[in-house]
């Protein structure tokens, strides 16, 4: 901390316990006024506390702010980056999807022709490495699709906690219920 911040908390502090020493024991008009006189001196303290606070506060707060958004640029064109990388790993993973099943179809064709299980699986197990080494992960997530017909057909049931609508949708969904206007939809994503 430096010096004129600690003078300024120093200050601050003497002068709170200058007013905490002033104890009052309402019993009586009088004290009741006292009271009131000690009350207003602690609420124009508090008011001084926070100016003082905030006269530290806020120009720290600024300036973080500020260092946030010299990196917000940047940080938002590597989510970009990332989401187009991770887009072309998905296309490339389904497109191995494929050819694994072709691969699979492949091997089974060439067993039954009575060529060896290691050779016949050999190209399967590379597109099988392959994919191994894309991380995915499937998400289902609902999705609306006709808002007033999901409305009607909620109220029509009269199933739906309003204050956590898309859960309770979901949930609703999931566990085999159909609704008019919405649907669950799985998505695959990449990982990292």
């Amino acid at each position: 901390m430096d010096k004129q911040l600690e003078e300024t908390v120093a200050v601050v502090e003497r002068e709170v316990s200058t007013i905490e020493q002033k104890k009052v024991i309402v019993n009586s008009e009088p004290t009741l006024i006292k009271a009131k006189d000690y009350l207003t001196e602690i609420k124009s303290m508090q008011k001084v506390v926070k100016e003082k606070k905030d006269g530290i506060i806020n120009p720290l707060k600024e300036a973080l702010s500020n260092a946030k958004d010299l990196f917000k640029p940047a940080e938002d064109r590597l989510v970009l980056i990332e989401k187009e990388l991770k887009e072309g790993m998905l296309i490339y993973n389904n497109k191995l999807e494929i050819e694994k099943r072709k691969r699979e179809q492949e091997a089974l064709d060439q067993m039954e022709k009575g060529v060896d299980i290691d050779k016949a699986t050999k190209k399967l197990e590379n597109t099988t490495q392959i994919m191994g080494e894309i991380k995915t992960r499937e998400l289902t997530e609902m999705e609306v699709f006709d808002k007033e017909a999901l409305i009607l057909e909620l109220i029509k049931i009269k199933r739906i906690d309003w204050i956590d609508f898309s859960t309770d949708v979901k949930k609703y969904l999931t566990n085999g219920g159909e609704l008019n206007g919405a649907r669950l939809v799985k998505r695959t994503i990449v990982v990292s």
